[in-house]
């Protein structure tokens, strides 16, 4: 899940939600990056693939 820059609040980090499951582990991690930025419409694309990124390396590290 992603969410954009919310042009209501302001400036406002976009971020990203992902959540992973590999045998009897499960994670959620959540991942913002400050833009800097208020652009003139939402867009998701700005939060990157980090948060999906992050899980996979947990998961790949996760013994079992």
């Amino acid at each position: 899940r992603m969410t954009a820059v919310n042009n209501e609040n302001g400036i406002a980090p976009v971020c990203q939600v992902a959540m992973g499951s590999r045998d009897n582990v499960v994670i959620k991690v959540k991942t913002c990056l400050d833009t800097g930025t208020n652009p003139q419409r939402p867009d998701p694309s700005l939060a990157g693939d980090y948060a999906e990124r992050l899980a996979n390396a947990i998961l790949d590290r996760a013994i079992i």
